[in-house]
């Protein structure tokens, strides 16, 4: 009798044991999971706010005679840019720092801009979005026409914990 109260007590810890176990792997794949929809969501709201400068020019308009003319960088994505810093704009080595923050659809002229001289440069601009990513514009001319490549960072400041 007495082995029989031992063997159904083995089982019974034996039993839920499993389902402890079962519990923790349930657990863990929730919460890998849970991880994945933030991350998501996180990589969403970088896209909605994602900023992108381009080096454009800015020609004058016979209607409005209040806006910059020039060369100068537009944000033409979809979130501000801060923390701005770009190339020396007459070729020269070194950055030009504490640039304003540039919001959607704003242009903010380069003073001292020489495209003629800027033609043998590579011309870079780097930035970050409101989440901290980093970006980068770089314009480069070859053969005498502009290309423009867009670069992020993939980490951001604001990461998840493992």
């Amino acid at each position: 009798m007495k082995d029989a109260a031992v063997w159904v007590n083995d089982l019974i810890l034996l039993c839920t044991g499993g389902l402890v176990l079962r519990y923790v792997i349930a657990t863990n794949q929730l919460v890998r999971s849970a991880q994945r929809q933030i991350q998501s969501g996180m990589e969403q709201t970088e896209n909605a706010q994602r900023p992108f400068l381009a080096l454009t020019l800015k020609e004058p308009e016979v209607a409005d005679h209040t806006s910059p003319r020039g060369w100068g960088l537009e944000n033409q994505g979809y979130g501000p840019a801060i923390n701005i810093r770009h190339s020396e704009p007459a070729g020269n080595d070194g950055w030009v720092e504490n640039v304003n923050p540039i919001k959607s659809g704003d242009f903010a002229l380069i003073r001292n801009f020489d495209p003629g001289v800027m033609q043998q440069h590579v011309f870079i601009a780097e930035y970050e979005s409101l989440s901290g990513t980093k970006y980068q514009t770089i314009v480069e001319w070859r053969d005498g026409v502009k290309q423009t490549r867009f670069a992020a960072q993939k980490t951001t400041n604001a990461q998840l914990p493992s």
